[in-house]
């Protein structure tokens, strides 16, 4: 499973943030962007859920809800797919907002696009349908 600080480290490399010559997304310049990011990461995976093959209904027919994270470290309760093809950009989008509107703008339209992809390619299982009325004469399956 993919972590709330891989997710970070991506988006840091999608906005260009990340430390000379190192390449690391952890540095004093990022302290901002990791602070806001784990608010951001718990309304962005709960959009992506449903195009996540880890989305199941719930019996009690609530809708579900993934687990707030708190810490860089915690695990994402998504696909690695969705949480690596799609939460970066969306992430980015939010982090760059205030600086720079028109980038923000190119992230949130290709987070848009990658969460429509992801929610068409999700893995679906057939099963037969119970006849519950019977059929002609009154025969059921």
């Amino acid at each position: 499973m993919v972590t709330v600080q891989t997710v970070f480290e991506v988006a840091m490399g999608l906005i260009d943030e990340l430390a000379e010559p190192s390449g690391a997304a952890d540095c004093p310049e990022n302290r901002e962007y990791a602070h806001r990011t784990p608010a951001i990461v718990n309304v962005l995976q709960n959009e992506c859920l449903r195009a996540s093959s880890t989305w199941a209904a719930r019996e009690d027919g609530e809708r579900p809800v993934l687990p707030r994270v708190t810490a860089m470290s915690q695990e994402l309760g998504l696909d690695d797919g969705v949480a690596l093809g799609v939460l970066p950009y969306g992430l980015a989008a939010h982090l760059v907002l205030d600086e720079d509107p028109s980038l923000a703008g190119y992230f949130s339209q290709r987070y848009t696009e990658q969460l429509a992809a992801a929610a068409r390619a999700v893995p679906v299982r057939a099963r037969d349908i119970e006849r519950v009325y019977g059929g002609i004469g009154g025969e059921t399956a």
